[in-house]
């Protein structure tokens, strides 16, 4: 091999590794990854409360507070109705820590939903709720009517098992807004009697599966590769 040959080569091998590094780059910044909000204490300078009416009558009253006693151990977040019927409305707590933003961190691919919940009185509707948009999303768990600690949950959750009360969904792709999850508490009734139902939520979890987006300095690496590799083959055609 000449000289000339020799360098010409080595540039080859330069420029083809500068290309593998570069695709390698991408391909670990595609990997599945996770991340968790939870929260056990709900301090309530974290969460927001809204409530929303389905149809029927406005409920007289809503409250979400922190007890620092009762709880799975410890504090729970205490959610509160009185209304009269006919109703159906829900009240939601935004848990204003865990925004998460498919643009920048990637696409969700699922999610898993946990919380522990007592019936204190009554009975009341939870789910996991999530706000994108300045729309709420919810997707149905189970009736509270326990009056023990029971540890509900759901896993595998993708954009579709969430409804708007109109029936959009959500969009966890690489295009989607920010999305802050949380939970609800809903009650429904046709007739016309009033009633006061109480609730206990506590331990709440929800973990997120998604793509991280791959940096930009990858498709650098990758791009600067190709092009370095590109340009020496049609150098070496003119040659």
């Amino acid at each position: 091999m000449t000289t000339t040959s020799a360098k010409n080569f080595a540039k080859k091998i330069k420029w083809t590794m500068v290309l593998v590094f570069g695709f390698m780059s991408i391909a670990a910044g595609a990997h599945a990854d996770s991340i968790t909000f939870s929260d056990g204490t709900f301090n309530t300078a974290d969460w927001a409360l809204q409530t929303i009416v389905i149809s029927g009558n406005s409920p007289t009253m809503v409250s979400a507070t922190q007890q620092t006693t009762g709880g799975n151990p410890g504090d729970f977040r205490q959610i509160e109705h009185s209304f009269t019927g006919p109703t159906h409305f829900a009240s939601i707590s935004l848990y204003e820590v865990s925004t998460y933003n498919p643009s920048v961190s990637g696409a969700i691919t699922s999610v898993n939903f946990s919380e522990d919940a007592i019936s204190i009185e009554s009975y009341q509707s939870t789910g996991i709720v999530l706000q994108q948009g300045g729309n709420y999303y919810f997707d149905y768990l189970i009736d509270v009517n326990n009056t023990v600690w029971q540890t509900l949950s759901k896993t595998g959750l993708v954009a579709t098992d969430f409804k708007t009360t109109t029936g959009q969904t959500p969009d966890f792709s690489i295009g989607g807004g920010p999305i802050t999850f949380g939970f609800y508490e809903a009650n429904s009734v046709t007739d016309s009697n009033s009633y006061d139902t109480k609730v206990g939520i506590d331990n709440l979890k929800v973990t997120l599966n998604y793509t991280p987006v791959p940096l930009p300095s990858s498709f650098l690496l990758f791009g600067t590769g190709l092009f370095l590799l590109t340009k020496w083959q049609r150098n070496r055609k003119s040659s």
